[in-house]
């Protein structure tokens, strides 16, 4: 259960202390640094913002002033933001691609306490949303965004109170709202969650139980009701995989997770059939997943192996993985 908190060894300048502690601010300015490699880790959040056509990855935990990195042409560079929201830990964050913004709720911050804040941001300056409503403060939920109903969905996490959640909210930008449905996925955190815009199903599986274990059943909605699909083989459990959906290949696609090796597994609609590839990833868990459309490929950053934080950069194509 504390496994949400990460301690992250830090020499801060006054000036950075001041900016970690500085009451957030609406308006963002951009400042190039030269490429690099971004900070490894797990405390990361991927998205590929279709609007400017650029991967963004966000990376982040309640003790550390936030990184902001943009892949163009296969080169990671760090963008310095003059404001930004307070960092948090294990936000859940998604990009919807109707009103061209990443949106970012939930966290937990550095007294432990966890928020329930909306924030997005539009490729220029962040901006929190105070008039929308919330759900209930959470960490470590499953998010994504419905291309056909015009709404971002958020599933389950981990409260205040040291537990699960099974509800479900959605939020088109107007406003927060409690679905209230015949049937919901067991409570769990840490899950892979994605929108399959072929089958037209928002697709959650694996995570981790109220009791702590790993999970490996899969539920789709569609819109109306949750529905656990007859599956034709039982995946191996596993807790927070990196989970994307692509477009080009039209599935949804999951690499590793925690308590599996590095196997890249594809949904079906009835199974999660492993794809053979001639190599893969090292296997890891947390790590952040994306579609990236200006390159045709699914992207993978970091994540953690227990014993080691990566900060290595994947592609995949449907047939090969590529660092």
């Amino acid at each position: 259960r504390t496994a949400r908190v990460r301690a992250v060894p830090l020499l801060l300048t006054a000036a950075a202390v001041a900016a970690v502690t500085a009451p957030a601010s609406a308006g963002t300015e951009w400042q190039l640094i030269d490429p690099g490699v971004p900070l490894a880790g797990p405390a990361s959040r991927l998205v590929h913002v279709a609007a400017s056509g650029t991967t963004y990855l966000r990376i982040e935990d309640q003790y550390m002033v936030p990184q902001f990195w943009t892949l163009e042409g296969g080169t990671w560079s760090r963008r310095l933001e003059d404001t930004y929201p307070e960092p948090l830990y294990k936000a859940c964050v998604a990009y919807d691609p109707d009103r061209g913004v990443v949106v970012r709720f939930g966290g937990s911050d550095k007294d432990l306490v966890i928020r329930a804040e909306t924030w997005e941001f539009d490729g220029t300056s962040w901006s929190r949303r105070t008039d929308v409503g919330a759900p209930p403060g959470r960490i470590r939920a499953g998010i994504a965004y419905d291309t056909d109903r015009h709404v971002m969905v958020l599933f389950g996490g981990y409260d205040n109170n040291d537990q699960a959640l099974n509800d479900t909210w959605e939020y088109d930008g107007v406003q927060w709202r409690e679905r209230t449905l015949s049937s919901s996925p067991p409570a769990r955190y840490d899950p892979a969650m994605a929108y399959d815009q072929n089958r037209r199903r928002m697709v959650l599986a694996f995570g981790r139980s109220n009791t702590g274990g790993p999970l490996n059943d899969t539920w789709e909605l569609n819109g109306n009701k949750w529905q656990e699909p007859h599956q034709q083989s039982v995946p191996t459990p596993r807790t927070t995989p990196a989970a994307a959906y692509d477009p080009i290949r039209q599935a949804v696609y999951v690499f590793g997770g925690e308590v599996t090796s590095g196997e890249t597994i594809r949904w079906t609609g009835s199974s999660w059939d492993v794809v053979d590839v001639p190599a893969h990833p090292p296997a890891r868990y947390d790590a952040s997943m994306a579609f990236d459309a200006s390159r045709g490929t699914l992207v993978l950053f970091g994540g953690g192996t227990g014993a080691d934080y990566l900060g290595d950069t994947w592609e995949f194509d449907g047939a090969s993985w590529t660092q």
